[in-house]
């Protein structure tokens, strides 16, 4: 098993550097495959395309996947695990769990020929940091805790677990007490804790490297966090249903795609969207011949770079530009505001150590401060005429509360833009099936 993990990441590292039309053609090739064994064994997608009226033989180009229908998390989770999984899953498989954002968890199985084609990708995009394999690595993850390697007992890419749960001020007491090489957290994790340590850095705490992954990070969060803890830091986008998706590079030019594992389609209401134009994403996965998830409404919203990035690697760039399509608030006036607006300028404030602003309704948001001893007494004041300025819509109230905690959503996520309520307006994601 070592040794297929170990070739697979050699193998890995090496199609980075591929040329773009090399690469797609490995793509068609792998999709080729996959949907396929899917029509083959698994009775959703038999079912979805023989309603469909397509086939393999169909899938002649990247482009005609768009003529196959999406899938849907409640499709996934009404089949999983007879409708949905080649086999029955066994004991020598690997069962993850998604985060729970959405208040449901779903099980998404590997065999272990594809957890070790995921392992090499997940590992390329630490490597591209500058990680070493014996780094001390402070790796903040949720309570349940993550299963051990074989590499990891050999003494490779060793975690030393950290709870994603921990409120900020804990967080920096464990950081300090391990003095770790690299840092693996969510961000705004990582921006809470730099608050507690901005002008003061202490010197147990000098990581040579930060990864910030889970969330949507806002370039100037990243900006934020490089100053105060005086290294790079790197951005990384995944998902439990396909491990690795997307990775920053030390130009930060955007997301390198992890296209020999997934291929990545954006689309704009019924239509595949343009380069440069924002859109929905949707996934399918390459490699996992156990559970195949092709053409997955994840939930995301971002859009492609047409121009290479310098760093000179085959992988096309994504930007994710507003995080989850339910991230979005859609006012009175039907204007969308995005993460994007709204993250940047309430994490320029100190004097707390948690937020979250929620929309629970067309006309109220809502937020919740977690406040930090000593902070000014203007502090509510300023951040509601702050989001008062963004929403800028009269008809919408904005208001701010106090709480001594913010519940976590799934995985230590705190979440910190939600609407509380679905919407009929068009958002930049993936129309559903006219048969659905």
């Amino acid at each position: 098993m070592v040794a297929r993990k170990l070739a697979y990441l050699a193998a890995a590292m090496a199609r980075q550097w591929w040329p773009r039309e090399v690469i797609r053609r490995y793509q068609l090739d792998h999709l080729r495959r996959i949907v396929r064994h899917a029509i083959e064994q698994v009775p959703l997608y038999r079912e979805k395309y023989r309603a469909a009226g397509v086939g393999a033989e169909d899938l002649r180009s990247l482009e005609d996947l768009s003529r196959f229908p999406l899938l849907h998390k409640d499709e996934v989770l009404a089949a999983y695990p007879e409708g949905i999984c080649a086999r029955p899953v066994g004991p020598a498989d690997v069962v993850f769990h998604t985060s729970g954002t959405s208040g449901r968890f779903m099980n998404i199985a590997y065999d272990q020929d594809g957890n070790d084609f995921l392992d090499a990708v997940y590992g390329r995009a630490l490597f591209a940091t500058g990680y070493r394999p014996w780094d001390r690595f402070a790796y903040f993850w949720w309570s349940e805790g993550k299963r051990e390697e074989i590499y990891q007992r050999l003494g490779l890419m060793r975690k030393i677990v950290l709870p994603s749960e921990a409120d900020p001020r804990r967080q920096l007491e464990l950081l300090c007490r391990i003095r770790p090489d690299a840092i693996y957290n969510f961000p705004t994790s990582m921006v809470a804790v730099a608050k507690l340590i901005e002008g003061c850095r202490p010197r147990e705490l000098a990581p040579r490297v930060i990864v910030c992954h889970g969330e949507l990070m806002a370039a100037e969060s990243q900006r934020y966090l490089s100053e105060v803890f005086g290294c790079p830091v790197f951005n990384q986008y995944g998902a439990q249903e396909f491990n690795r998706i997307g990775w920053d590079c030390s130009r930060h030019t955007g997301l390198h795609l992890d296209v020999d594992s997934v291929h990545v389609e954006l689309v704009a209401g019924a239509r595949p969207a343009h380069v440069g134009e924002e859109g929905e994403l949707v996934i399918t996965g390459l490699h996992n011949r156990l559970m195949p998830l092709i053409r997955y409404c994840i939930g995301d919203v971002g859009r492609f770079e047409d121009a290479p990035c310098p760093c000179g690697r085959g992988l096309p760039v994504l930007h994710l530009t507003g995080g989850r399509v339910d991230d979005h608030f859609v006012l009175p006036s039907g204007r969308i505001v995005g993460p994007r607006m709204i993250v940047p300028v309430v994490e320029r404030y100190h004097g707390f150590s948690q937020y979250r602003v929620v929309q629970s309704s067309a006309d109220r948001v809502e937020l919740l401060l977690v406040k930090e001893p000593g902070a000014p007494a203007s502090l509510e004041d300023d951040l509601v005429a702050e989001l008062r300025r963004i929403i800028d819509d009269p008809g919408v109230t904005v208001a701010c509360r106090v709480v001594e905690s913010i519940p976590l959503k799934g995985r230590g996520k705190w979440r910190v833009i939600e609407r509380a309520f679905p919407v009929n307006v068009p958002l930049p994601r993936a129309a559903p099936d006219p048969a659905r």
